[in-house]
């Protein structure tokens, strides 16, 4: 189910499982699918994906996990943000209505969708927008995680904390 933000400006997708799931499990779901829009759309950047929750395999000791702003929140809902759409990106007219009556996934489900992209090398991978060689011509950059050492990641790389990681495409190969 996919919930506008609270800015408005973007979205979030949220899955609900039938029984507590490992949460090393959960990220591996969510992982999978970010390789799969990343495919899809390589276009789009990783900050277009900014938060992927449980963000983290292990907690802290002491730690209190995961803080997740809900959806639902009333100053944002009076603006029509912070609410969940339908395909079509309208809300839904009843939204706790429409929470009682979303299908949770299956633990067993998700661990075999998991485990076949796994063995399929379809979880993180990465692929870059086509770029042009200096000729005109496009050329497309794919790296996957199905091959063992993709080159672009070969070399060092710096990474900004901030919202996600982000990587400098303008270094050369």
């Amino acid at each position: 189910m996919i919930e506008r933000s609270r800015s408005g400006h973007g979205a979030h997708a949220w899955f609900f499982f039938d029984a507590p799931v490992p949460r090393t499990l959960a990220r591996r779901l969510g992982s999978h699918l970010l390789t799969e829009a990343m495919e899809r759309r390589p276009e789009l950047g990783f900050d277009s994906y900014d938060r992927l929750f449980p963000n983290q395999d292990t907690m802290p000791q002491g730690g209190f996990g995961n803080l997740i702003a809900l959806p639902l929140q009333k100053a944002s809902r009076d603006k029509g943000n912070s609410i969940f759409v339908d395909d079509n990106l309208d809300p839904w007219p009843d939204q706790w209505a429409f929470l009682a009556s979303v299908q949770k996934l299956r633990a067993q489900d998700v661990e075999g969708l998991v485990g076949d992209a796994e063995r399929r090398g379809r979880i993180l991978g990465v692929r870059l927008p086509p770029q042009e060689d200096g000729f005109g011509r496009r050329r497309g950059r794919s790296n996957t995680s199905s091959s063992s050492s993709p080159r672009s990641f070969n070399r060092p790389r710096r990474a900004t904390p901030t919202s996600g990681v982000h990587f400098n495409r303008s270094t050369k190969s």
